[in-house]
């Protein structure tokens, strides 16, 4: 809660309940903002062939059974080296980089600048469990990248990836 700068109260009442309270504070306004618009399940569809970069093979798995489930077609990648030999050979046939921000070795900013270095105009879509304040506040408002907090749901997982692909640049 401390990266958050909010609290969290507890009440209770012996043999009857308690009620926990959290909170958050708001956050700022970004201009040009979008809202989140849920599409239904079903309405999304895609073709596109997205490299995952996650090192944790579970949540790998259930973001690639997600995203193939939807049409996509998917290449896996278990480490920042892997991903990198993979997209030197395949960059031409990667739509969008789903990448974890937290991994050994290096985080999935400069990762992902290496990508760039190969093919500037490839798409990302950034995932984390854990963001430093100081991290979002460069990365994601200054640069406008795309990120979605873990844990997330199908529909906003769907939502982002087919928001990121339809974009004319990187966002």
């Amino acid at each position: 809660m401390n990266q958050c700068k909010g609290f969290i109260t507890a009440e209770s009442i012996l043999d009857k309940s308690t009620v926990f309270k959290i909170y958050l504070p708001a956050l700022p306004s970004i201009q040009g903002y979008e809202p989140t618009l849920y599409f239904p399940i079903g309405e999304i569809k895609g073709i596109e062939t997205i490299l995952i970069v996650e090192d944790e093979p579970e949540i790998r798995k259930i973001i690639k059974r997600i995203l193939t489930n939807a049409g996509y077609q998917i290449i896996e990648s278990t480490d920042v080296d892997d991903a990198l030999e993979i997209f030197q050979n395949r960059h031409k046939d990667i739509h969008l980089v789903l990448s974890d921000v937290i991994m050994p070795k290096m985080n999935g900013f400069q990762l992902y600048e290496k990508f760039k270095a190969i093919n500037p105009a490839v798409k990302s879509v950034f995932m984390s469990g854990y963001m430093d304040e100081r991290i979002y506040e460069e990365q994601v408002l200054k640069e406008k990248i795309v990120l979605i907090s873990k844990p997330f749901s199908e529909e906003k997982l769907l939502e982002t990836i087919h928001r990121a692909l339809k974009k004319e640049s990187q966002v």
